[in-house]
Parts: structure tokens; sequence; C-alpha cells
């Protein structure tokens, strides 16, 4: 028997972290992941400016992102801007 996962739309996850979003704030994801892990229902975590790079190959449906990171992001990445994201991640 398989748990039902609840799917958040990237405003409310963006509500609960206190970020902000960028892009289709409609859109379901249902966990989050690390940058080359994550699908397109999970929000991709990118802290380290090293994996800056990898955003052009990753599935996740948003990324969540510092301030300085979102700067260097096309806007047509749905993102959550956090001013911590580390903190954001231990939110979600």
């Amino acid at each position: 028997m398989s748990e039902q996962v609840e799917e958040l739309t990237l405003t409310e996850l963006t509500d609960l972290v206190g970020g902000e979003s960028i892009g289709r704030s409609t859109i379901g994801f249902t966990g989050i992941a690390d940058i080359t892990d994550a699908k397109d229902t999970e929000i991709g975590v990118l802290i380290d400016p090293a994996y800056l790079s990898k955003t052009k190959t990753s599935k996740a449906g948003a990324l969540l992102v510092s301030q300085d990171l979102s700067a260097k992001l096309s806007s047509e990445v749905c993102q959550i801007v956090s001013e911590n994201p580390r903190k954001a991640v231990a939110l979600l």
C-alpha cells in the first residue's frame, strides 16, 4: 500500500518558506531533491554556485535558490527565492 503525498503549488511552498516565487505559481509539487536528481514534480535545491551549470540539464520542476543565484538564472526557470535556502529546505 503506497502513501499518498499531498501536492502543493509553487505559491503554497513559497508561502511556507517566506520566499518569493518566480514562474508559473499553479504548478504542483510532491517533494524536494538535489538538483541533479529532482524530477519534474519536485523542487530542486541549488545552494552551491558550483552546481549552477546543472540547471541546464536538471529535470526539476522548479528550483529553490538564494537571491544571488536567482539573479544568474533565466526568468524562464520556475523558482522559490529564499534569503536562507538551507532554512527553507528544513521547513519543507
